[in-house]
C-alpha cells in the first residue's frame, strides 16, 4: 500500500505506505496545522478540506455548518488517511510559524530532561520534628527517589514554607542537577514545560515543548525586530561594535520581543510563563554574543575569535528572560565566529553524524552555513550570502506570504509566464522561492544569459521607466505590475555565487568531487520551499542528482528542541562541536577564483 498526500498551499507532498491520522501526518512533516487541544477533537482549529474526504464523526457534524461538510471540510485529528490524498490547508488553520518558514522536520528524541518533577507528601512540622522546611524536603527526596540535592533557588527558599502550609503539605518539588529551582501546591508532575529558541537574524522561533513527552504544543515565530539596525550579521555587528550603548541596545530590542512572544504563546495555550522550567537558544554567533551582551566587535575583524566557545547554563532570571524564576537557559556552543550554535543544533537534527556516505548539509539563510561530512571529517564554513533570497533587497521581494508568488514557469515557445501565489491571491510581490523559480526559468528560455545579463526582444521584457535597464514583467497584481530587473537578478547572482564558492572550496579541501556526494540536506526557511532541480540549474547548488536532496526545513529550531528534551543529546552536541572544523572562506587563497566563477550561471545545455 503506497499512496501520497499533498498538502496545499504550502506545496509539501508525503509518500505514506500505511493508514494513518493526518494530524500526525502533518506534525510529522513539520506542516503547521493549529492544534490547541492536542489532538483530541475539541478545539475545532485543526479544519482542513479533504479530498476525498472522510466520513464525518460526531465532533465534526457539531462544529461544521452543512456547507462546510459539502466542501469536505473535517478536522485532522479526526481523519485517517489510506490513500492519494488532497488536502487544502486554510489560512485559519494554519499557524503564524508556518507563513514565517519556520517549521521543521521532526526528529525522534527520547526525552531526558534537564529538569524533574517529583511528588512529596510530607509529615507536618510539630514541636517534636522542628526540622527545616528545605531540609525536610531534601531528605524526603532520597528517602522516597535516592534523588540527592544540595541547594535551592533563594526564590525558592521565599516560597517553600507558605507553599507548604497552604497545599497542607504536599507539594511537587522540581529538580535541576542536585538543585530545587521550583515547588509547586499539589501533584503537579505531569505537566512539565520547556522552550526552545532559535534566534535567527531575521527570524525567531519558538518551540513550547512538553518536556515529559518530547513534543511541540505549539510552534510560534516573529521577525527579529533588530533587523531594523541592519540586514545582516555584519551590519549588525558593526552597530553593537561602535557603542556599548548599542550593543544594550540590541540586547534589550531581542529580549523584549522574545518575552513578549514567550507571554503570546502561554496566552494562547493557556499556560502561565512560569511554568517553563527550562530554555534553550540556537543562533549564529554574533546574535549568541549580542543575547548575552558580551563584545562583537573582534568577530567582525581577522582572524574573528569569539569570546567563548563553551556551552553555557545560565539563570533565566539573571538574563532577563521571563520563565520560571528558578529555570535555566541553556545555550550549546557555537563553533566559530561565523558559524554558530544554530549551525550545530542543525546537524543534531540532521543526524548527519552518524549517517553513511559523503553528505553535504546547508542551511540556507541571510548568513548560510555550510558542512561537508566524509568518512573522517566533518568541515564547516560560513557564506555571506544575504538577506536576498528572503525578499530583501529584491524590487518586489517580501516573505512567503498570502499573495507572494511563489512559483513561476515560463512556456519555452509562447514565452507566457504562469505564476502561482500563496493562498490563490492576486499578486502582491514575491517570496524567495518564486525568484528563485523565475530566475532559472528565464535562464532556461534565454531571457537571461550566463552572464545575468537580461536580454531584450523577449516577449515581456521592457526598459525600466526612467532608467536604461531592462526588467521583466512576471504578472499584474491589484495594486502593482510584478517584475524582476537587471539588478535582481544581480542579487540573486551574488546570493547564488556565495553558496557555491562555499560548496566548492569545501569540496576541493577533502578532494572529492559532486559526483562523489551521497546526498544533500537542505535546511533554513528559504531551503523549504526551492525547488532543488532549479537550484542546480542556476549554479547555486553542484550538477548532483535531485533525488539525493532532502529538505528538512528549520533544522536549526528542531535540533534547538532536541537538545531542549534530552541531555544526552546535549553532550552529544558538545562533542560534535569540538569535532566539526572550521574553514575561513574570507582568507582562502582561492576565494576570488571561485567566486567569480561561481557567480556566472550555466550554459544551458
Amino acid at each position: 500500500m503506497k499512496f501520497t498526500v499533498k498538502f496545499s498551499p504550502i506545496g509539501k507532498r508525503v509518500m505514506e505506505n500505511r493508514p494513518r491520522l493526518l494530524l500526525d501526518i502533518a506534525r510529522e512533516e513539520g506542516v503547521g496545522l493549529k492544534s490547541l487541544c492536542g489532538g483530541k477533537g475539541k478545539c475545532g482549529k485543526c479544519k482542513v478540506m479533504v479530498n476525498p474526504a472522510n466520513e464525518l464523526t460526531a465532533v465534526e457534524r457539531k462544529l461544521f455548518t452543512q456547507d462546510e461538510i459539502d466542501e469536505g471540510y473535517r478536522l485532522a485529528c479526526c481523519t485517517t488517511i489510506r490513500e492519494d490524498t488532497q488536502v487544502y490547508v486554510p489560512p485559519s488553520s494554519i499557524t503564524e510559524e508556518q507563513k514565517l518558514q519556520i517549521w521543521g522536520k521532526e526528529i525522534e528524541v527520547k526525552p531526558f530532561p534537564s529538569v524533574r518533577k517529583f511528588f512529596l507528601k510530607l509529615a507536618k512540622a510539630t514541636l517534636s520534628d522542628t526540622r527545616a522546611d528545605f531540609q525536610r524536603i531534601k531528605e524526603e527526596l532520597k528517602r522516597k527517589y535516592n534523588v540527592k540535592v544540595e541547594s535551592a533557588d533563594s526564590k525558592v527558599l521565599d516560597i517553600i514554607g507558605p507553599t507548604l502550609r497552604d497545599s497542607h503539605w504536599s507539594i511537587t518539588a522540581i529538580v535541576r542537577g542536585s538543585e530545587i529551582i521550583g515547588v509547586e501546591p499539589g501533584n503537579r508532575t505531569k505537566e512539565s514545560l520547556g522552550i526552545a529558541i532559535d534566534l535567527g537574524t531575521s527570524k525567531i522561533a519558538f518551540y513550547l515543548v512538553d518536556l515529559l513527552i518530547g513534543e511541540s504544543i505549539n510552534i510560534y515565530g516573529i521577525t527579529n525586530p533588530q533587523i531594523a539596525y541592519g540586514e545582516d550579521v555584519l551590519s549588525r555587528i558593526h552597530y553593537a561594535g561602535n557603542t556599548k550603548t548599542n550593543l544594550k541596545k540590541l540586547k534589550s530590542e531581542v529580549l523584549k520581543a522574545i518575552n513578549l512572544a514567550i507571554k503570546k504563546i502561554c496566552r494562547e495555550n493557556k499556560v502561565e510563563h512560569r511554568d517553563i522550567l527550562e530554555a534553550t537558544l540556537v543562533g549564529n554567533t554574533a546574535m549568541h554574543h549580542i543575547f548575552l551582551g558580551l563584545p562583537v566587535k573582534q568577530l567582525g575583524r581577522a582572524p574573528f575569535t569569539m569570546a567563548t566557545s563553551e556551552p553555557l547554563e545560565i539563570k533565566a532570571s539573571e538574563m532577563g528572560l521571563e520563565i520560571s524564576s528558578g529555570g535555566y537557559i541553556y545555550l550549546p556552543s557555537p563553533i566559530a565566529g561565523f558559524v554558530g550554535s544554530d549551525h550545530l543544533a542543525m546537524l543534531i537534527a540532521s543526524g548527519i553524524e552518524t549517517k553513511e556516505g559523503n553528505l553535504i548539509a546547508i542551511d540556507i539563510g541571510t548568513n548560510t552555513e555550510i558542512a561537508l561530512k566524509t568518512k573522517e571529517r566533518i568541515i564547516s564554513c560560513s557564506c555571506a550570502s544575504g538577506p536576498a533570497f528572503e525578499g530583501a533587497h529584491i524590487k518586489h521581494g517580501m516573505r512567503a506570504a498570502s499573495g507572494a508568488i511563489e512559483r513561476v514557469s515560463i512556456n519555452s515557445k509562447s514565452l507566457t509566464i504562469n505564476v502561482s501565489t500563496i493562498d490563490d491571491k492576486s499578486p502582491v510581490g514575491i517570496c524567495g522561492s518564486g525568484i528563485l523559480d523565475a530566475i532559472s526559468e528565464m535562464l532556461r528560455v534565454g531571457i537571461i544569459d550566463s552572464a545575468g545579463k537580461i536580454n531584450s526582444g523577449y516577449k515581456g521584457v521592457r526598459k525600466i521607466k526612467r532608467g536604461k535597464s531592462l526588467e521583466l514583467l512576471l504578472a499584474k497584481g491589484r495594486r502593482r505590475e510584478i517584475t524582476i530587473t537587471q539588478e535582481d537578478v544581480s542579487e540573486i547572482q551574488l546570493a547564488k555565487g556565495a553558496i557555491r564558492t562555499g560548496i566548492e572550496i569545501l569540496l576541493e579541501k577533502t578532494g572529492l568531487k559532486a559526483q562523489d556526494i551521497d546526498g544533500v540536506i537542505v535546511a533554513g526557511a528559504f531551503g523549504t520551499y526551492i525547488d532543488p532541480l532549479k537550484a542546480v540549474r542556476i549554479g547555486m547548488f553542484p550538477e548532483i542528482d535531485v533525488g539525493k536532496f532532502t529538505q528538512v526545513g528549520n533544522g536549526a529550531g528542531i535540533g534547538a528542541k532536541a537538545i531542549l528534551v534530552s541531555q544526552k543529546l546535549r553532550e552529544q552536541a558538545n562533542q560534535l562541536a569540538k569535532r566539526v572544523e572550521y574553514l575561513e572562506l574570507a582568507t582562502h587563497a582561492k576565494f576570488l577564483e571561485h567566486f567569480t566563477r561561481a557567480i556566472r550561471f550555466p550554459k544551458i545545455k
